[in-house]
């Protein structure tokens, strides 16, 4: 359904974290690359479990274009598990 995708992204705007997580998870079992832009804007959210979250969601789309933001993440990312969330989401921009 071409809906799904905006429909989540609205509740995106919500300062509960655990509902921005859930959009992402959301976003993340979807597969519609067209959300990408908004899932990359998560990577700057102040709470960690949002970036990592964010992180996991782009590899799980798979979009290389997203693959000098997670480098960034992975190396400079104040949280340990956001960094290695970008990894796993590196690894997985290269898996086939």
């Amino acid at each position: 359904d071409p809906d799904t995708v905006p429909m989540i992204l609205g509740a995106s705007s919500s300062p509960n974290y655990d509902v921005k997580k859930a959009v992402l998870l959301a976003l993340g079992e979807i597969g519609d690359k067209t959300a990408v832009p908004a899932v990359k804007g998560f990577l700057a959210d102040p709470n960690w479990d949002v970036r990592a979250t964010a992180a996991r969601t782009l590899g799980k789309l798979r979009d290389l274009t997203s693959k000098a933001l997670l480098q960034e993440l992975a190396l400079t990312d104040s949280d340990s598990i956001v960094r290695q969330s970008a990894e796993f989401a590196l690894e997985h921009l290269i898996e086939k």
